[in-house]
């Protein structure tokens, strides 16, 4: 009997499946709303995204696999490996983990999406090269993009006619004089291509900066997706070393416009026949002190007159002719003002940073606080672009025909306000270990504690799960960002800032890996809101707060911008203790975007330069304690033996000064302290991955230690560890007085023993990570009964940093309140 090659492929799939029960699917994906609203209904808008495969399906290929509706009914979709299980890299024999897949619904699929064996369905694209030029076809459409030519996309044709007005995705940038900087030659790749999805990668250079692209388009979808990004790849001038700032008038990016324009929609309505439009959300600079959220006018001008003043603007603009009408949606518009959409003589344009200048986010002041330094004149009428910082943003266009006489403005915005994404339901991910946490779905544990944790991680959506306190009213994070921050004079808008969160020394880079808390929220709820806030801070994690440097070599390029300085980071240089690379890992896991990978990998490198193995004990066990933490996440995913050997090697370098030096007790003196001491809260991240690596390598290597670390930490750091609300104290030596322990310091010393509790399986030490974990979150402020807001008046202006500890530490303790 013949056997087909689809039918092969099935056959070795459900024999790579085994032990999958019939019928059951190898991954179940959910729309889930970014804001929230009208049950989700898919338009075709373009959806991508990022999934595990079921943990208890091995599959080794792909091939033979297709996305089919709760009904039945299958789509086109492409699917991709993103990463296989403990396999070595290059490996292709491992069984798959996580799966990108990329397609485009529509309305009547419903939301709920099942991976299934069966034949994959085509799409309608095709790829084919022209010489030196790509061409996309999708039916009569083609689209012509052209690396030799200044304008990349050349042409849009249906049938024989023409569709655009001029060549499009050209990029303008103009210095602090308004000339035009040269543009180098493009570089056009190809990324991915299927008759379903093509995305398209191209990049040059402006002046000494880079500029990149990311193109996509997927069958049955009318969008065409632009991200864009701008890279200053020089160094930042870290620790008095020569820096590379950039200063520059404007950045505009040509976009396709439609030949024969005569009809514009904008936000407000409708213009006939514009030769010149402007749509231009600004920032005011100086900012209301009093009001900072309102520093975001909009203002739309139709040949050279003000049409109409808007408060803020989403965004949106259509413009209507023949053969096709395009619409444009810029994500987060007016939140990372300013940005600009305007009509020149017919030709259409997105400026990232428009015409005239960011102005002074401070009054041109860039200083190290306490003090605001020396005004940057520079930097008064021209955007200052520092060294070593991204900045990325998307586009996504829509196009129809003409005839169809619908401009695609209300699709666009409906789009935009939904905002749709696909994850497994949280019932699917129970107990899945993601980057060395074991995820707990919300609702399954009981008791006070856990709800209390909750009501924590809901407030980073939802000011309403928020405890009234009086002045204040109920202050989440919304509310936090919307007031300016701890005492009202903070922005956190704008092209710079959007993403990231103040405290008191400046901007807190997100401190303690705060996007991978929000994202880990998101697979563990399902809540649409914690996607929308974990990827506003993952990108800005991995433009702003990432180091970019590629050019001086410098030692210190390459990892996270140090959490002080009033312009993220420029108070410090990067250092391991401060370097955090799960939320960016994560955001490229949901998502696919590269770049985030690409931050990650630029970090991984950072602390594999800085010798860890070779640390003498001083200034802290976070350093090697978070550089080892970091090295197994990253090999935990993608499996590269140099980064555990480097995460072992800082471990046993801490082991050697614990065991030599000190004598065996399971902490390390800092010599740079006053008085030379122990910061136990610092001693339990070493212990965390420490005890991490056994859990993850199944290695009895560091065991003696962790055991040395958890007997110190009950006998010598807890106070009342056997009470039923221990503390940690902050410093300990020998013969130090007495400290009193600080309640939220407990999500460490819970972390810890969480962890220890997974690796060995004493119930001595779940009870403890129970105890601790209580201690924490029932005196969150250092009073039992506190309330559950952001703004917490026992640490003003340090609200970012202790967020984040209770996020990071409290996620990696769940599990022992769960089990």
């Amino acid at each position: 009997m013949r056997i087909t090659r689809a039918l092969l492929a099935l056959v070795l799939l459900l024999g790579a499946v085994g032990a999958q029960e019939p019928g059951r699917p190898l991954a179940r994906l959910r729309l889930a709303p970014r804001v929230p609203g009208p049950a989700a209904r898919n338009d075709g808008a373009i959806l991508r995204c990022g999934f595990p495969l079921l943990p208890e399906v091995e599959v080794l290929s792909l091939a033979g696999l297709r996305i089919e509706t709760a009904a039945g009914k299958a789509l086109p979709a492409r699917l991709r490996v993103m990463t296989r299980r403990s396999a070595a890299p290059g490996d292709d024999k491992a069984p798959i983990d996580w799966v990108e897949l990329v397609f485009a619904p529509g309305a009547e699929d419903g939301d709920l999406f099942l991976l299934q064996p069966g034949e994959p369905v085509a799409g309608d694209l095709r790829l084919r090269h022209d010489e030196d030029r790509l061409v996309i076809e999708r039916g009569d459409e083609r689209l012509c993009f052209d690396p030799a030519a200044p304008a990349l996309l050349s042409r849009i044709t249906i049938g024989e006619t023409e569709a655009l007005a001029a060549p499009a995705l050209r990029p303008y940038l103009r210095d602090e004089k308004g000339e035009l900087l040269p543009q180098g030659p493009w570089r056009l790749e190809v990324l991915a291509a299927s008759d379903v999805a093509i995305d398209l990668a191209a990049s040059c250079s402006l002046g000494d900066l880079l500029f990149e692209l990311e193109l996509r388009l997927v069958s049955g979808s009318d969008e065409f997706i632009v991200d864009q990004r701008l890279v200053n790849e020089g160094p930042y001038g870290h620790m008095g070393s020569p820096s590379e700032h950039r200063y520059f008038r404007s950045l505009d990016l040509s976009l396709p416009a439609p030949a024969g324009l005569i009809v514009l929609e904008d936000e407000a309505g409708r213009i006939d026949g514009p030769r010149s439009w402007a749509l231009l959300q600004q920032q005011e600079t100086p900012y209301r002190k009093d009001r900072p959220a309102e520093s975001f006018p909009a203002q739309i001008w139709s040949a050279g007159e003000l049409r109409r003043s808007l408060d803020r603007a989403e965004g949106l603009v259509a413009l209507a002719g023949e053969p096709l009408t395009l619409a444009c949606r810029v994500d987060d518009f007016w939140e990372n003002a300013p940005g600009s959409l305007f009509l020149d003589q017919g030709e259409f344009f997105w400026g990232l940073f428009p015409q005239g200048g960011s102005g002074p986010h401070h009054r041109g002041r860039y200083g190290r606080p306490p003090t605001e330094g020396e005004v940057d004149q520079r930097s008064l009428a021209a955007y200052r672009f520092e060294g070593a910082r991204a900045k990325s943003r998307r586009i996504v266009l829509s196009w129809r025909r003409a005839a169809d006489g619908d401009l695609g403005r209300d699709r666009l915005r409906q789009r935009a306000a939904r905002g749709l994404h696909l994850a497994p339901p949280p019932e699917d991910l129970a107990g899945r270990d993601l980057l060395g946490y074991r995820l707990v779905p919300r609702g399954t544990v009981a008791g006070g504690e856990a709800a209390r944790f909750e009501r924590f991680a809901a407030i980073l959506v939802d000011d309403r799960a928020a405890d009234h306190q009086d002045a204040l009213g109920q202050i989440g994070l919304p509310a936090f960002i919307e007031r300016g921050g701890t005492y009202g004079n903070r922005v956190f808008r704008g092209w710079f800032n959007h993403g990231d969160i103040a405290w008191g020394d400046g901007y807190s880079s997100l401190h303690y890996d705060l996007p991978f808390s929000v994202l880990v929220h998101y697979l563990r709820t399902g809540d649409g809101r914690f996607l929308a806030l974990g990827e506003d801070m993952a990108r800005h994690r991995r433009d702003i707060d990432q180091d970019h440097d590629r050019r001086s070599g410098f030692k210190l390029a390459g990892g996270q911008f140090y959490e002080k300085g009033y312009w993220h980071g420029n108070y410090y240089h990067p250092s391991v203790s401060h370097t955090w690379l799960r939320g960016p890992l994560l955001h490229w896991l949901l998502t696919g975007e590269r770049w985030s990978l690409e931050a990650a990998l630029l970090d991984r490198d950072f602390i594999r330069r800085a010798g860890l193995g070779a640390w003498n004990g001083d200034w802290g066990s976070r350093i090697p304690g978070w550089g080892a933490d970091q090295l197994l996440a990253l090999w935990e995913l993608l499996h590269d033996p140099a980064d555990l050997a480097a995460a072992e090697a800082a471990l046993a370098a801490y082991e050697k000064v614990e065991s030599g030096r000190d004598g065996g007790r399971g902490y390390v003196i800092n010599r740079q302290m006053k008085p030379p001491s122990c910061q136990p809260w610092m001693t339990v991240i070493l212990g965390c991955a420490a005890a991490r690596h056994g859990v993850a390598t199944g290695s009895e290597r560091f065991r003696p230690l962790v055991d040395r670390i958890a007997a110190f930490l009950r006998d010598q750091a807890l106070v009342d560890p056997a009470g039923p609300f221990p503390r940690l104290r902050r410093q300990w030596a020998p013969g130090l007085d007495d400290a009193p322990g600080e309640h939220h310091l407990a999500w460490g010393a819970a972390a810890f023993f969480a962890q220890r509790w997974r690796l060995e399986g004493r119930d001595e030490d779940r009870d403890l990570a129970r105890r601790l974990f209580a201690s924490a979150v029932l005196h969150q402020g250092e009073k039992a009964g506190g309330p559950v807001a952001f703004r917490l008046l026992a640490y003003p202006n340090s609200e970012s940093k202790i967020q984040g500890m209770l996020q990071i530490w409290g996620l990696l303790a769940l599990p022992a309140l769960a089990d």
